[in-house]
């Protein structure tokens, strides 16, 4: 029932997907490197057993040893924060927009959907955005960096919220490029008519307006079949 609802309520609703580090904001977290099989991914590990402390940059090219793993504990707070400026301003201006869903996707764990949530509250007053924001439960942290679980949550989301347009924002080409894929898997589905009436009625009703964009990019179609 829900779902009928949504689209009778949303026809011609947008659908924002933000992804947060490096997309609406660059961080200062650091990614641990630890003894492996010592901690789950995203336990504060002891200060002693901290091999290596890894900027961003440094975990894309860091080398694991045998006996080493990534630690990302520190992901659950968010630290020495400073917004990308047109990215933030776009993201407040939908939060803004009472047409617009927004949403923020993350590979963060759920620990730091508080924060984020926090973080951007106090972005949005220092940018004169005082009191916009969105609901807590549409800050989504997945405990992923998979592209293809970031690509099945936003299709979820396009069935539940039914919207006119998709646009999704990520610093990650492997993401866009795994969304793309998924998303043209996805119509070739509802071709095929083995898809529900609802599900083909969500589909259908974004074919044609789904675009995606790295924050330094310009916004790409990629359903205009």
């Amino acid at each position: 029932m829900r779902l009928r609802e949504n689209i009778a309520r949303n026809p011609k609703v947008d659908l924002f997907v933000f992804d947060f580090d490096d997309t609406l904001a660059e961080t200062g977290n650091l990614v641990y490197v630890v003894p492996k099989g010592q901690y789950d991914s995203r336990e504060e590990p002891a200060e002693t057993d901290i091999i290596e402390e890894l900027s961003s940059e440094e975990f894309l090219t860091y080398d694991l040893q045998v006996n080493e793993e990534f630690n990302f504990s520190d992901f659950n707070t968010v630290r020495a924060a400073s917004p990308i400026g047109h990215m933030m301003k776009l993201f407040m201006r939908k939060a803004a927009d009472p047409s617009a869903i927004v949403y923020i996707l993350t590979a963060r764990g759920s620990a730091a959907e508080e924060a984020i949530e926090r973080y951007l509250g106090s972005v949005a007053r220092s940018m004169g955005f005082d009191g916009i924001g969105i609901p807590s439960r549409n800050i989504v942290g997945l405990g992923s960096n998979a592209p293809e679980d970031k690509a099945s949550k936003i299709k979820n989301w396009i069935v539940k919220e039914h919207p006119g347009t998709l646009h999704y924002f990520d610093d990650s080409m492997k993401n866009l490029r795994e969304f793309e894929v998924q998303f043209d898997e996805l119509m070739a589905y509802i071709d095929s008519g083995k898809s529900s009436v609802l599900t083909k009625a969500a589909v259908d009703g974004v074919r044609g307006a789904v675009y995606v964009s790295h924050p330094e990019g310009t916004p790409r179609e990629i359903s205009a079949v």
